[in-house]
């Protein structure tokens, strides 16, 4: 599942029904409102919660869902390179028992990202100019020394810029300096990992989706070469498959005059390919043999209507698809599809926040974004009805 990697960091202050009133009463010039019908008002008692942040430059960074129903969100201060972190019940209230009332600030340097496994284990990703490092917290986030040497794995540190760092079911792939490593969920290398891969050269130039993982471990690549962009599919060995697509590739166009925006992996194992030709936005389903699903909208292409200077981001679901325009770097908008790329009339999703994180579990959809403006740093989490609708309109 993936997300827009945004950053922040923010101070959460007690929230009740009389600050609401009075956050509502400051912010009714600004006409902040949501469609109260289609919030799921058991959360946090009306369907979001809006909480304060501190001085800085800090943003709204990812949201995690616990084995118990728990919530996590992780804001970053990005002047500081830290990670503060919040505790909720799966009914949007503060985890009073975690830490200071349910917040805690990672006491590591230099934070960069954060994963999660299915276990609940957490992994901290430090890039300073010196050194790489990737630390792995348990659910309470304190520090597992068994992992690789006393908790912690170091990465060779590139020549230019940071490496790329991914948590999967099972493994922890890093990728630097044009190598491959690979390490179990222990912090141990696996010294058998195929040469195939070790061999790939990773283009990140255009977006930071080039890379995704199944389920079993397997590693897609999107590779550009001379007017050619294809997508090439390693076992969990780090083995070239050589059963994927045609001749171990799945050619998505021979044509200079686009690229590939987003790329996602749907339940059936089918790829969804977002791309971006000549202004226009498109989406083409495959099947792993590399064939178009003429079955998929227009004879396997979905025509998004979207402006040239606007972004696209795919999110799946179970049986279905969201597709997030961003028009602005403000105003965002998710529509919602079906498997066979036919859009859900019902549903339409609006945005105008300084940024949108996107989380999807078990076909509910949250948001976590940053409200930014004279007044100080807000922060809002909200959650939508199981296969409902919402629409939030902030104007600031």
């Amino acid at each position: 599942m993936k997300h827009i990697n945004l950053f922040c960091k923010w101070i959460l202050l007690p929230f009740n029904s009389l600050f609401l009133f009075l956050l509502f009463f400051l912010f009714s010039n600004d006409q902040l409102f949501a469609q109260a019908k289609f919030l799921d008002k058991n959360f946090a008692n009306i369907g979001y919660r809006i909480d304060k942040g501190g001085d800085g430059n800090f943003h709204a960074n990812d949201v995690f869902f616990m084995r118990d129903g728990k919530i996590i969100t992780f804001i970053y201060d990005a002047q500081q390179m830290k990670f503060t972190i919040f505790k909720f019940h799966d009914s949007g209230i503060h985890d009073s028992n975690f830490y200071n009332n349910g917040s805690y600030e990672l006491p590591y340097p230099n934070c960069a990202k954060i994963m999660k496994d299915s276990f609940d284990n957490f992994y901290l990703y430090s890039a300073s100019q010196v050194q790489e490092i990737v630390y792995k917290l348990d659910s309470n986030f304190n520090l597992i020394n068994a992992f690789g040497d006393n908790g912690k794995i170091i990465i060779d540190k590139p020549l230019l810029g940071n490496s790329y760092v991914q948590v999967t079911t099972n493994s922890i792939f890093v990728y630097s300096e044009n190598k491959y490593s690979k390490y179990d969920l222990n912090g141990d290398i696996d010294l058998n990992f195929g040469n195939d891969i070790k061999n790939i050269k990773i283009n990140f130039s255009i977006n930071n989706s080039q890379i995704i993982f199944d389920s079993q471990d397997r590693i897609y690549c999107l590779n550009h070469g001379n007017s050619v962009v294809w997508i090439s599919r390693f076992l969990s060995n780090g083995i070239l498959d050589t059963s994927f697509g045609m001749q171990s590739k799945l050619i998505i166009d021979s044509s200079s005059q686009f690229f590939i925006v987003d790329f996602d992996l749907m339940d059936d194992n089918s790829m969804l390919i977002i791309k971006k030709q000549a202004g226009q936005f498109h989406a083409i389903k495959y099947f792993q043999n590399g064939r178009i699903d003429t079955n998929f909208a227009d004879s396997g292409v979905l025509f998004i209507d979207a402006l040239s200077h606007e972004e696209i981001s795919c999110f799946k679901l179970d049986s279905a698809f969201l597709l997030l325009k961003n028009e602005f770097n403000r105003n965002y908008i998710i529509f919602k599809y079906n498997h066979l790329g036919i859009l859900e009339d019902s549903f339409s999703l609006k945005s105008d926040v300084l940024r949108v994180n996107l989380k999807v579990t078990n076909d509910d959809i949250y948001l976590f974004s940053d409200i930014n403006n004279d007044r100080g740093n807000y922060f809002q989490l909200e959650k939508e009805k199981k296969m409902g609708m919402l629409i939030l309109v902030l104007e600031i």
